[in-house]
């Protein structure tokens, strides 16, 4: 007999809910490659900030992100020209945060390139954790653009619909 699955639900549960806020002229919408995909209304190719969400293993940390995206980026761009790659603090938290730029292969423009990455709040699992993970591209001659990633960045919040919303890294605690 087959057993129904409803996803997400208490047994199945799905990303912690957040909210962010976009500067002017900028919209949210789903997206096959991501939970949601940012972009600003006007035609601009290439420019879009992916928001994505995964469950990984207790023990993972920031630095696993941290080398996992460098090798992602050698593969767009054999040597990328990274202006920050560090652990550092988001709202008082850790968080993984890289700047570059790259060149990629059969493009016509280097592009910027912003990748954000944190522990959520989830505790439905003892061996599990969230990763969020906020990556951002967008043609180097929209400099702009950096600034309104890091303006969604910063305005990411976890919900919790007990408590009022929080910071990102409040929620996912003291993890590094």
């Amino acid at each position: 007999m087959a057993t129904p699955h409803l996803f997400p639900s208490p047994s199945l549960p799905g990303p912690t809910p957040f909210t962010f806020t976009t500067p002017d002229g900028w919209v949210a919408t789903p997206s096959r490659l991501a939970l949601v995909s940012v972009r600003p209304e006007a035609d601009e190719p290439g420019t879009e900030l992916l928001v994505n969400w995964s469950r990984v293993p207790l023990q993972h940390d920031l630095t696993v992100v941290a080398a996992r995206s460098v090798r992602f980026l050698r593969q767009i761009d054999p040597e990328p020209r990274i202006a920050i790659s560090r652990i550092g603090a988001l709202g008082g938290m850790p968080a993984f945060i890289r700047i570059a730029e790259v060149t990629p292969r059969d493009a016509e423009h280097d592009m910027s390139h912003l990748h954000v990455a944190f522990f959520g709040p989830f505790e439905g699992q003892p061996e599990l954790i969230e990763l969020f993970e906020l990556v951002g591209i967008a043609r180097t001659t929209h400099p702009e653009r950096v600034r309104d990633f890091n303006a969604i960045v910063e305005s990411f919040r976890f919900v919790s619909f007990d408590t009022p919303t929080q910071p990102a890294a409040e929620a996912a605690g003291t993890r590094g």
